[in-house]
């Protein structure tokens, strides 16, 4: 699994993924963290698999891409993105 720790705001990675012509969804956290304070997103390719999770918590803003959702795109898209 790849997880980056982003200093972007969870705004301006949204937009960038809209303006790749990017699927955003917001979902509900469903961790185990009792605070539920996490704010998440899955960004998905509209023409198939893979997706990009962002999750925000506090002061903290990151990408992630589990070893099933990768598809080729979005681990690549990922490392972009925290540049």
């Amino acid at each position: 699994m790849l997880e980056i720790d982003i200093e972007r705001a969870p705004e301006e990675v949204l937009a960038e993924c809209r303006r790749r012509g990017l699927l955003i969804k917001q979902v509900p956290y469903t961790g185990n963290d009792p605070r539920r304070d996490r704010r998440h997103w899955h960004i998905r390719r509209p023409e198939g698999p893979g997706t990009l999770e962002l999750t925000v918590q506090k002061d903290r803003v990151w990408l992630t891409v589990k070893p099933n959702w990768n598809a080729g795109w979005a681990e690549p898209l990922a490392r972009k993105l925290s540049s």
